[in-house]
């Protein structure tokens, strides 16, 4: 019984995590700079972030607990960021940047397309540029 209901979780989980995924995609590299040179970052991750909470109101039970760890710790960093005011440089949407890699790395474990050693999810790599 267990193994049909993580199969059924893992084939919802492939039907609403591509949306996710596209969402925090708005959070890459590239973009982020268009944005802040434009002087355009706050209201760019305000889109972002409702969008994330629009995703998790109709799809947060697909989380896994660890994914959710991430999803909210992302989330709470942009709001955190949005508060302060502190995307003042380029730098400090490095931080973002890394929040979107860490979930991201979840949502594959989640859909089993990679397996995550408690340990190594520790781990935070350098960011490629």
């Amino acid at each position: 019984m267990k193994s049909n209901y993580e199969q059924k979780l893992i084939e919802e989980r492939l039907n609403v995590y591509p949306k996710l995924w596209k969402t925090v995609s708005l959070l890459n590299k590239s973009t982020l700079r268009i944005k802040f040179k434009e002087s355009r970052i706050d209201e760019h991750l305000r889109f972002v972030l409702s969008e994330l909470n629009g995703w998790y109101e109709d799809n947060g039970l697909t989380l896994s607990k660890d994914a959710y760890g991430r999803f909210t710790r992302l989330c709470s960093s942009i709001d955190s960021h949005l508060k302060a005011d502190v995307l003042n440089n380029e730098a400090a949407l490095k931080g973002l940047r890394r929040r979107v890699w860490q979930l991201r790395q979840n949502l594959r474990a989640d859909v089993q397309l990679e397996r995550i050693a408690p340990r190594q999810a520790a781990i935070e790599p350098e960011e490629p540029d």
